[in-house]
């Protein structure tokens, strides 16, 4: 009885051990797994950093490299003076560290179109809260610019600075050559802010920034992101704005109302800074030819907007070209859809054309649906601008592009019309904004295919997009 009473007992105490071993193996494992899931939920936001990193590295040195060829092609004179303006945030870091890396591919763009080139450097940024914006003449050894980036890397505790006054102070203290073409490069990405406390001191800031740059002809190319401040001095100066990011261009807004300052606010204000972009950056004979929105709903917003007002926008251009000697003649193709069957409606008339003729023709009639993407690939390679001119297209149209109008037509291939006949396009259209036929994460947007022509065609053919005063979207 006492051998069949130990036996039990070293029977439990040995099941008793099993279940304990199963039970500490069971947390062990759970602990294991749990550690796992801390780390990766750890790892996750470095992971999503570093794609972030990649994303804007990427974006930055493709769309640098883009306008610095732009710049290159289109420097007659052969001599360019090119001043950097960089955030030096600790976010800016890796940037800053590949545009290092591809400077010398900078300066083989220029010593390939054999242009007389030197770089001038601005950067600024905040530490421990106090900011600081460092300016450096120009000069030709990349080694200098180089040494610069690398400190720039080093300033991990950096965060964003000024970037409006660093570009005023850029203006201010850097003496540029009477003959060469004078550029800036921004790179944030950031709003650009100011220290000024004033009332409106944003507005008064761009205000002044601007009027530096038509006094001495300098051209404000920015890396940036969407905001007010940056597509107007980009605009407003004849240079170009790139988003720095994917997830940033996402996000762009065209130039809208909200975006210019009051003085610009009207159509002809529009025209005029349309007619400024054309005459700094079309460096040949012209021909401009409007492609005039003649569809029934054009006529709706026309008798807002005044259609004199119009017209006094193209005599506004005409003045502007005129002052700034730019050799060019006008052509109209004025466009529409047939009601119901949606087929393209395309008529031309080739330059030469009076401004006179070209009024004319945008008070004719209106009739029936939306067409542009179909006017565009009908239409523009009827024109067949002579090789020693440069076509030039300005659309003016109150927006949005219906499926069945442009069935058949992508925006691919219009963007592709508009290449292949080395065209600049530049749009005067509709606001991205309260239109309900298609919501996304940041708002409502126009028709697709519509918008994503208008901001791509400008973008990629050195054009500019401007919101026509009057007509905000919302149907």
């Amino acid at each position: 009885m006492k051998r069949f009473r130990t036996l039990t007992r070293g029977i439990g105490w040995a099941i008793l051990a099993i279940m304990l071993s199963i039970d500490w193996a069971v947390t062990e494992v759970a602990t294991a797994q749990n550690r796992r899931l801390q780390r990766s939920r750890v790892a996750m936001p470095a992971q999503q950093r570093r794609s972030a990193d990649t994303d804007i590295t990427k974006n930055l040195t493709q769309n640098m490299l883009e306008i610095v060829r732009s710049v290159s092609d289109q420097a007659e004179n052969g001599t360019v003076d090119l001043a950097f303006v960089v955030d030096g945030s600790r976010r800016m870091a890796n940037a800053i560290a590949e545009v290092e890396r591809r400077l010398p591919d900078i300066a083989n763009v220029f010593d390939e179109g054999m242009i007389d080139y030197q770089f001038a450097r601005t950067s600024f940024g905040r530490l421990a809260g106090v900011p600081k914006i460092t300016t450096h003449t120009f000069e030709t050894d990349l080694v200098g610019i180089q040494t610069w980036l690398r400190e720039l890397q080093v300033s991990r505790n950096a965060e964003t600075g000024y970037g409006l006054d660093a570009i005023l102070q850029t203006l201010r203290e850097i003496n540029f050559r009477p003959e060469a073409f004078k550029h800036l490069l921004v790179m944030t990405d950031s709003r650009l802010q100011t220290a000024w406390t004033v009332e409106n001191a944003r507005d008064k800031v761009v205000k002044e920034i601007v009027a530096l740059c038509e006094l001495d002809d300098i051209h404000i190319n920015i890396i940036g992101m969407s905001e007010s401040a940056q597509i107007q001095l980009s605009g407003r100066t004849g240079g170009q704005f790139r988003a720095i990011s994917g997830k940033v261009e996402k996000r762009i807004k065209f130039v809208d109302q909200g975006a210019l300052d009051k003085s610009i606010l009207s159509i002809e204000g529009v025209f005029k800074l349309t007619a400024q972009h054309i005459a700094q950056t079309v460096r040949q004979p012209a021909d401009i030819v409007f492609m005039f929105d003649s569809s029934l709903s054009m006529a709706a917003k026309t008798n807002k907007i005044k259609a004199d007002r119009i017209c006094g926008g193209i005599d506004e251009m005409e003045n502007i070209l005129n002052s700034a000697g730019v050799d060019c003649r006008f052509g109209v193709i004025r466009f529409w859809a047939a009601i119901g069957s949606g087929e393209s409606v395309v008529t031309l008339s080739k330059p030469p054309l009076t401004t006179d003729q070209v009024k004319r023709l945008y008070r004719a009639p209106k009739q029936g649906d939306k067409n542009l993407l179909g006017a565009v690939v009908k239409g523009v390679p009827k024109i067949k601008t002579p090789a020693d001119r440069k076509l030039v297209l300005v659309i003016v149209t109150d927006g949005s592009t219906t499926h069945r109008a442009e069935k058949g037509y992508t925006v691919n291939q219009a963007i592709g019309v508009c290449r292949k006949a080395d065209a600049q396009v530049n749009v005067i259209g509709e606001s991205s904004m309260g239109v309900h036929s298609y919501k996304g994460r940041f708002g409502g947007r126009a028709t697709v295919p519509s918008i994503d022509f208008q901001k791509r065609v400008a973008a990629t053919t050195n054009g500019v997009f401007y919101v026509m005063p009057g007509i905000d979207g919302r149907r």
